[in-house]
């Protein structure tokens, strides 16, 4: 994950976005497809790119033969996020017919290759914060 997020290093600087990973990273095994989970993480991080305002936190634990991936990142005030609606096929915040940038289906498509992988991915608001939670099996 980390060596995916620093692949994007550079576009990150560039919309001034701080990365925060755990202090200790430990070496956790998921059972998971490489590939798959590496397209899952590159649709998270241009989602970052797109909708965060100046942070991305990133953190994992082990529970019940499960790695839950947790990434957050603060959402720009102008922003306005239908929760319920970011898995949804073609779903983008911003609403003009003009964002070329933006197809709505990053995290679609990331929480169908999460599934394929037995896995579960989940958002949430939490105050300005945007949460991705995504369950990966040991």
């Amino acid at each position: 994950m980390e060596e995916t997020f620093l692949s994007f290093y550079e576009q990150l600087e560039e919309k001034k976005i701080e990365l925060h990973f755990p202090e200790q990273i430990k070496d956790t095994k998921i059972i998971a497809d490489h590939f798959m989970l590496t397209r899952v993480i590159q649709n998270v991080i241009q989602n970052i790119l797109r909708y965060a305002n100046s942070k991305a936190v990133i953190n994992y634990r082990n529970e019940r033969n499960n790695v839950i991936f947790t990434i957050k990142n603060d959402i720009k005030p102008d922003n306005k996020v239908a929760v319920e609606k970011v898995f949804m096929r073609f779903y983008t915040e911003v609403t003009s017919r003009t964002n070329t940038e933006a197809s709505g289906l990053g995290l679609y498509l990331s929480k169908k290759l999460v599934e394929k992988m037995n896995g579960k991915m989940d958002a949430e608001l939490n105050g300005n914060w945007f949460i991705l939670k995504i369950q990966l099996p040991q």
